[in-house]
């Protein structure tokens, strides 16, 4: 699958810190943040009644988006060695740990920070959520490993 082998030469010709701390989370965790920052607080139009709370609600959602972006380059750095180095010797492993990565971790979590607005809602809605997007994240992964893991199948053999 020529996919890993581009992505992990790309990602390797830094170290795995950088990978962490600026190549996952300030590449690909905050622009995603960022942008859902900005249509969701249109689309519930919160920036306009309380400037000051929006302020403070995008800077902790940033916040810890980016350190989940520090988790996951950690983890997709780890995946994507151990395939590239042939160390995975079953598929479950490999789809366990794509589904776990970018469907609940990347798109459940991710999505669930972004969506997730403390100031506004009831403790039953915020609890919801806190299942609902990594339940969603998990089928997201299903999803897109159905896709994709036939190309992994072929990949370790």
């Amino acid at each position: 699958m020529g996919k890993v082998d581009s992505k992990w030469n790309k990602i390797s010709k830094r170290t795995m810190k950088w990978h962490m701390f600026v190549g996952f989370p300030l590449k690909q965790i905050i622009p995603i943040q960022l942008f859902l920052l900005v249509v969701l607080e249109f689309i519930n139009k919160y920036i306009n009644e309380n400037i000051k709370l929006f302020i403070v609600q995008s800077i902790i959602k940033l916040i810890v988006a980016y350190l989940l972006g520090i988790v996951i380059g950690r983890l997709e750095w780890s995946y994507l060695e151990k395939l590239n180095e042939r160390k995975f010797c079953d598929i479950k492993n490999i789809r366990k740990s794509f589904i776990s990565i970018y469907g609940i971790l990347f798109w459940g979590l991710n999505t669930m920070i972004a969506i997730i607005s403390p100031f506004f809602e009831s403790t039953i809605a915020i609890i919801t959520q806190i299942i609902i997007w990594p339940l969603a994240g998990l089928v997201w992964g299903i999803i897109m490993w159905c896709i994709y893991g036939s190309g992994f199948e072929k990949y370790i053999n």
